[in-house]
């Protein structure tokens, strides 16, 4: 498993000389990333995103400590009169109203934007780790696990896949996702339910496959979606419901402002495995 994630890791880094970095959260999947990245590079650049009060930076600092970074860029919350610029940008680059595509987009859309005034054109991300190794719920046996993660896979392409590359794009920036490579997804095919979850945890076979590559409290850090570890999502949530409608709605209003057409597909606003707990989202996890 290790030796995979490594040559997934090699594939996707540009040349020696050529600038990169890597978006980090200090979440397991980045982290580990930045794990393998730091061994093969020392002229790496990392972004993360938030403030002192962001449990994001916190656990990235205690991965800068391990890891001995040298480079680590930490990119400021935006100011609530930024918000609507931002939002509007987002829509508009993701071309979704989806609440959790557009706050998890507004991060990435930053530190994107970090990466492009830096001058890097490549950063790695962790991407795809939750949906090939099951680190977005807490299952048991009878529960449809497998199919879920089918779903999650499949819709990649008009989730995650798509926030991230069309808000890096905004700025010239290309992400590469080692975790989707096709030998780990070779790899992940395979587990049992028992690789992928162990009583109240989650991704299982990465947690006991890089034991000692990290920290304890880093290698077993909870699930942090990226807008709530940053402090992001508070600031959006309680921007869209200022005026007491949902953020879906207030969103689905700037969206129509941007594209006048008349399309309903549900590529433009539909999350189908978690639509249902983003409508009920408050500003951090249940």
């Amino acid at each position: 498993m290790t030796d995979i994630f490594e040559r997934s890791v090699r594939k996707r880094m540009p040349r020696h000389g050529q600038p990169m970095g890597v978006f980090l959260s200090g979440g397991l999947d980045s982290s580990l990333v930045a794990a393998v990245v730091s061994k093969l590079r020392e002229d790496v650049t990392y972004f993360t995103l938030g403030n002192e009060k962001s449990s994001d930076l916190e656990a990235v600092r205690r991965v800068i400590q391990e890891l001995g970074l040298n480079d680590v860029r930490v990119i400021p919350l935006p100011s609530y009169s930024q918000l609507p610029g931002l939002l509007k940008s987002v829509v508009y680059a993701t071309e979704s109203y989806n609440p959790s595509i557009v706050s998890n987009g507004l991060a990435t859309f930053l530190l994107a934007q970090a990466a492009h005034k830096a001058g890097i054109k490549v950063v790695l991300t962790g991407e795809g780790a939750d949906e090939f190794f099951g680190g977005y719920h807490y299952f048991d046996k009878d529960s449809p696990w497998k199919e879920t993660r089918e779903q999650l896979i499949d819709d990649m392409q008009f989730t995650e896949l798509r926030r991230l590359d069309m808000s890096c794009m905004a700025h010239s920036v290309e992400p590469r996702c080692p975790f989707l490579d096709i030998e780990l997804r070779s790899y992940s095919d395979q587990l049992d339910f028992d690789e992928m979850y162990s009583g109240n945890q989650n991704k299982v076979t990465l947690r006991r496959a890089f034991d000692g590559v990290l920290p304890e409290e880093l290698l077993n850090r909870p699930k942090t979606s990226c807008d709530v570890g940053s402090g992001i999502r508070g600031q959006v949530v309680r921007y869209l419901r200022r005026n007491g409608l949902t953020e879906r709605r207030e969103l689905q209003t700037i969206w129509q402002h941007i594209f006048p057409h008349r399309v309903e597909a549900p590529f433009f606003h539909s999350y189908p495995v978690f639509d249902e707990a983003i409508e009920r989202r408050g500003e951090t996890h249940r």
